[in-house]
């Protein structure tokens, strides 16, 4: 039988506390080692910037109609280290492309740098994203599932 802190009423029973702090110190470990490994996952709502893969992403709208066909998303994004305020320009009068903008339906995936990102819910307020595909090799000729 084991106890931590000497909830055992039998004596050398319990776990000494820096045997405890290594115990628990070595289950964070673990459980933080599988937490890495898990796939990531990004929500985009309204207006706001949100940042993967050295790309700045913004949610601009969302569409959901009750005509039976499936609801959208529109979104813009920069990468390569270009001001998110890029995102917001209403005028544009840089010396450089704008920011690509586009539509998204559940299922539909988007490449940002080296991650294949996919919508798995569009809802009134937000959009879930889904790190899902990698490119498996140098040359990009394939993908892999992200596990």
């Amino acid at each position: 039988m084991i106890a931590i802190h000497g909830t055992s009423s039998r004596a050398g029973d319990s776990l000494k506390p820096g045997l405890a702090a290594i115990l628990v110190g070595g289950l964070l470990a673990l459980f933080c080692g599988c937490e890495r490994n898990a796939p990531h996952q990004l929500v985009l709502r309204y207006d706001e910037v949100a940042h993967v893969s050295g790309c700045n992403i913004r949610l601009i709208q969302i569409t959901i109609r009750d005509d039976g066909y499936e609801p959208f998303a529109a979104l813009n994004y920069n990468c390569g280290g270009l001001p998110e305020s890029d995102l917001f320009e209403k005028n544009w009068s840089k010396d450089y492309l704008p920011p690509l903008g586009f539509t998204m339906n559940v299922g539909d995936c988007q490449l940002f740098k080296d991650t294949f990102y996919c919508v798995e819910a569009i809802e009134t307020d937000k959009v879930t994203l889904q790190a899902t595909y990698k490119w498996a090799n140098p040359d990009h000729s394939r993908i892999e599932r992200i596990k």
